[in-house]
């Protein structure tokens, strides 16, 4: 079968440390380990060096010429349709929402990936230019595009709600996570060096990710709530990068005397945090939108059940291995923590459930998919 010659927008690869950045990474390594006879060029505005694992492995185009002197959102608009033809690309995917201009009068057929909506669902969130300019990104990617992949059914429902868009250009592609979940094995020795660093509890219950939309903050509530019918509960242990919502999650904490019982950490490494995950009873993931909600599956990878949204893409996510709250409730989360803490053999059976279920999302099956798409396209 002849080699494809796929082009791929890598500024979020190169440019975003996680969420679509992982994404970005985490589909053009799997590609590159189970498809290597496939020819992968990136283009990017500019390179962070320190991804040398992908600048060594694959030509990176970047702004040239005059390009180099204007902003570079006008390359990624303008210039980059331009090496379609050029390259004789088969294929030019753009990772993160948006599409070229006139890439859909070259020779080479375009893929977008859709990752959410969430400045339409919560555009309180957004200012008002930022609304604007996505919002044209995405007509453009989704008039241009031969084929427009989501990353759930609920972006896909999210789409057709709001964007006219012809329904058979639509697929669900799920993601996959980094081979350092799909592949953990648990390690003793990283194990007791964390306990020490981070001077953790024997047990504790984990949550991933800092930014309001995660809705830390009725987590917090949740715990107050045990702490006030004084019930045993565990610890928390809160995994994000210092912000001004961490701060104000840090005073919540304190004012409500919480301090002892919440821990914040930042800068885990790539190694640790799976590690964190199985270490973890169980984790908690209470956001109220997300497109996927990649911490899901991270921590069913490493055996570790979770509580989440009853609604959304969640469960698309968790399947069997999550317990289902209303995450507006208190109430709701503050029972499902006692429950999962003192019932093994409940964490046991979700843990159980929900290692098979992840299986759908392994680079090998995820990788198929994408390479049947770009095949079927041609």
């Amino acid at each position: 079968m002849q080699p494809l010659k796929i082009g791929f927008d890598a500024k979020r690869l190169f440019l975003n440390e996680t969420g679509l950045g992982n994404y970005s990474r985490n589909l053009l390594a799997a590609l590159s380990v189970h498809y290597p006879e496939n020819e992968y060029s990136l283009f990017s505005p500019r390179i962070d060096q320190k991804y040398q694992n992908f600048i060594k492995k694959h030509p990176v185009y970047t702004p040239k010429g005059i390009w180099k002197f204007l902003p570079h959102q006008l390359w990624r608009s303008y210039g980059i349709s331009n090496f379609a033809n050029v390259l004789e690309l088969d294929i030019y995917h753009g990772l993160s929402h948006e599409l070229p201009y006139g890439i859909e009068k070259s020779n080479c057929k375009s893929v977008v990936s859709i990752h959410d909506l969430i400045f339409k669902t919560f555009p309180e969130l957004y200012k008002t230019a930022d609304r604007f300019f996505y919002d044209s990104k995405i007509k453009n990617a989704v008039k241009s595009a031969n084929k427009i992949v989501c990353i759930s059914q609920q972006t896909a429902t999210d789409l057709s709600t709001f964007y006219e868009v012809d329904e058979q250009k639509i697929q669900v592609v799920y993601q996959s996570c980094s081979a350092n979940y799909e592949n953990f094995t648990s390690d003793e020795k990283l194990k007791n060096s964390l306990m020490a660093n981070y001077n953790l509890p024997e047990n504790f219950v984990l949550s991933v990710g800092m930014n309001p939309r995660k809705n830390l903050e009725i987590l917090i509530d949740a715990i107050v709530l045990l702490k006030n019918r004084n019930l045993d509960f565990p610890a928390l242990l809160l995994v994000g990068n210092s912000n001004t919502y961490q701060k104000k999650l840090r005073e919540k904490v304190v004012s409500n005397g919480l301090d002892k019982k919440v821990i914040f950490l930042e800068n885990i490494g790539d190694n640790e945090l799976p590690q964190l995950y199985h270490m973890a009873l169980f984790s908690t993931y209470l956001s109220v939108y997300e497109g996927f909600g990649i911490p899901l599956a991270e921590s069913l990878y490493c055996k570790t059940p979770v509580i989440t949204n009853e609604k959304g893409c969640f469960s698309e996510a968790a399947g069997p291995g999550g317990m289902y709250v209303n995450v507006l409730s208190k109430e709701e989360i503050a029972s499902a923590i006692i429950e999962l803490s003192e019932n093994s053999s409940k964490r046991n059976q979700l843990s159980e459930k929900g290692f098979e279920y992840v299986k759908r999302f392994n680079a090998d099956v995820i990788t198929a998919q994408w390479i049947d798409l770009y095949r079927n396209l041609l």
